[in-house]
């Protein structure tokens, strides 16, 4: 059962060097089913890779397509579309944000999920609820 959408900045802990500890344990303590992705999540990582691509960083560039594509498999039927259902609950969320995390909002509140994000503040207008994993954990 899914209860997790995992924000972009905290699933690409994985590509640093030294990953985020905290998040590392929020990671091992949770199962891999229960997360999904936003296509939204896949769209700003593509961004930053052909950002990349133009500054002439083609090593980091191949090295984060190649953590994408497994990225992708790993998440197979766990990436999440916009669909008419996540557009109607984007249209009822508080506040008048029009950018990608009220979308990615949207995408949880239209699946009953969790936003899993270190920018928490980016999402307080949405009122769904937020996990930071980079705080301190509470048992879960």
């Amino acid at each position: 059962m899914w209860r997790y959408l995992v924000d972009t900045n905290v699933v690409s802990q994985a590509t640093k060097l030294q990953p985020d500890a905290q998040v590392a344990e929020w990671f091992t303590s949770v199962s891999t089913e229960e997360c999904c992705l936003s296509i939204i999540a896949i769209g700003e990582i593509q961004r930053g890779i052909a950002l990349l691509n133009a500054k002439g960083a083609t090593a980091k560039a191949q090295r984060l397509t190649t953590w994408l594509v497994k990225l992708q498999e790993d998440y197979a039927g766990r990436i999440l579309d916009i669909t008419a259902s996540v557009m109607t609950s984007w249209a009822y969320l508080p506040g008048r944000r029009v950018d990608f995390d009220s979308l990615i909002a949207a995408t949880a509140a239209a699946h009953n999920l969790t936003v899993v994000t270190g920018n928490d503040a980016d999402f307080a207008h949405t009122e769904v609820p937020t996990l930071n994993p980079f705080n301190v954990m509470p048992n879960l």
